[in-house]
């Protein structure tokens, strides 16, 4: 059983099959996009959750968001994932709502023309863990956006922390 924190999702290799690419013209990336379901949380055990997990092969990274554009309900795993860029410098990762248009951060939510925000969960890749085992390791290995090991064995669970770490609005 893993840890009350996490949930698992799919082995790693779910999500490793890249299907599409980035916005940029001039050097499209490709990517992956997988829509899952989470269970209902204890205040809500009537709506069950649904998430988008984005990877990014050239960053060896899995993003994972709400589904679920705040704005007018678009789904955001089927919108394209794009650089967020200053100045010719790449800072994040952002998906545009297929409905709109609109921006929003993969590793914070922030929309990039409003106050509204996706819920943002961390993940995890690893072997599964239970409350025996290590009941503090899942907070001490918890990052945005899980790395994928340029070395593994098998083919690892990925999780996503129950809790979103930050909640959209």
């Amino acid at each position: 059983m893993a840890a009350p924190n996490w949930h698992p999702l799919a082995p790693l290799s779910t999500f490793l099959t890249t299907n599409r690419t980035t916005l940029d013209p001039s050097n499209p990336l490709p990517y992956s996009c997988k829509q899952l379901s989470l269970p209902a949380l204890p205040s809500r055990p009537d709506k069950e959750r649904s998430i988008a997990v984005f990877y990014r092969p050239d960053e060896r990274k899995l993003y994972a968001v709400s589904s679920v554009c705040p704005h007018q309900g678009g789904n955001l795993s089927r919108g394209p994932m794009m650089d967020i860029e200053d100045m010719g410098v790449k800072w994040g990762c952002a998906v545009v709502c297929p409905l709109h248009g609109w921006v929003f951060d993969l590793t914070t939510g922030q929309c990039d023309r409003s106050s509204y925000m996706l819920d943002v969960y961390d993940v995890r890749i690893g072997e599964v863990l239970t409350e025996d085992d290590a009941p503090d390791a899942t907070k001490a290995t918890s990052k945005p956006g899980g790395i994928v090991p340029e070395n593994y064995d098998g083919d690892p669970m990925v999780y996503v922390s129950f809790e979103p770490r930050n909640r959209g609005k």
